[in-house]
């Protein structure tokens, strides 16, 4: 029996963890050498591939880091500009992880507008501690913002409920009550940012939140961006910027993310999202897609995935939809199996 205690586990029916030793590319092995490929890019942050060359650590990575609030190393003050520019935001805070950085976001908006309410709508991942308002419907979401609203905090695809996109029309009405009602708009990008999929390239919210891909699995990073006049606020206001985590900005995640954004840059993600897409097309198969976040529609979710593990393939879902998040440098090839077991389950199952 494990010593852990599993995140997201039901603990009576589970005794001996799965345990992987090793990865290339987009392939894992666990010891007891049954690989397998990896349909969801680790937790979605695996984009580049295991065991990729360039997120090597090197030694002097590890040798210094202050932990004092007020001091940084040259990777952080690199890695920061270079998330900066690459977003388009004028400073950013360096966290842990996405949940973290929700709580960081919504601290953020607090301390520049004195407001208290923080809303969200039901289908999205609101954090670990649920500091937030959450409505069940968009009408009701609407409804319930005011004068005292700080922030409201949209998650572009809510992926954890099995790839929902947030309503356009809600959206763009969010946008139109912020003139009026002066709160935040916080777009948690935990998922989708940094080439998975990008919405605030269309869409400009006053806060980003990024987090999964940032390293590519290496270390722990989650990053939330501020625009200019919040940046403008931190600067000039007297009050003390209370909030803070003892390791963040660590350089060797933010030489991991630095790397990142130089890979990012030399890849076609759209090219090979569109690859994937005729892909499933060609078999017929039922899903959506935004950019390579794609949400597979099955009978039978459970079996399908239970299947799926069987014939050597990862995948997560929720209810009857597979997430399908594959990484931006996975082998096309490795999926033509996957798609033709995943046609000829369905086709056997609705036949039974």
């Amino acid at each position: 029996m494990s010593n852990q205690i599993f995140s997201y586990t039901n603990h009576s029916r589970f005794d001996t963890p799965e345990i992987f030793v090793s990865g290339n590319n987009d392939m894992i092995t666990n010891l007891n050498g049954t690989t397998y490929v990896d349909c969801n890019s680790g937790l979605w942050n695996v984009n580049f591939g295991y065991n990729n060359s360039a997120y090597k650590i090197t030694i002097p990575d590890l040798q210094f880091y202050p932990t004092h609030f007020w001091s940084s190393t040259e990777a952080t003050e690199l890695a920061a500009k270079q998330i900066c520019d690459y977003f388009g935001y004028k400073r950013v805070f360096f966290g842990h992880s996405g949940s973290d950085a929700i709580d960081t976001a919504i601290y953020i908006s607090k301390y520049t507008n004195g407001k208290s309410s923080i809303i969200a709508y039901k289908d999205g991942y609101h954090g670990s501690t649920v500091q937030a308002d959450v409505y069940n419907c968009y009408n009701t979401l609407i409804d319930a913002i005011d004068n005292n609203t700080s922030a409201v905090i949209v998650e572009p695809i809510m992926v954890t409920k099995g790839v929902i996109e947030f309503d356009t029309v809600v959206l763009q009405r969010l946008f139109e009550l912020k003139k009026y009602y002066k709160f935040n708009i916080i777009f948690d990008e935990t998922v989708t940012a940094l080439g998975r999929a990008d919405y605030s390239f269309d869409w400009k919210p006053d806060i980003l939140i990024a987090s999964k891909g940032l390293t590519n699995g290496v270390f722990p990073l989650s990053a939330v961006l501020v625009n200019q006049e919040i940046s403008n606020y931190i600067k000039n206001t007297n009050k003390v910027f209370s909030h803070g985590y003892t390791m963040s900005g660590h350089p060797i995640a933010c030489n991991m993310l630095s790397k990142t954004i130089d890979l990012v840059h030399g890849i076609d993600i759209k090219a090979h999202a569109n690859n994937f897409v005729e892909l499933f097309q060609s078999k017929n198969l039922d899903f959506v897609n935004k950019g390579m976040i794609f949400g597979i529609r099955v009978k039978d979710g459970i079996a399908m995935k239970r299947y799926l593990q069987k014939e050597g393939y990862l995948i997560r879902q929720s209810n009857n939809v597979l997430i399908f998040m594959p990484m931006f440098t996975s082998k096309l090839e490795n999926y033509f199996r996957f798609v033709d077991l995943l046609t000829t389950f369905q086709v056997c199952d609705q036949q039974l």
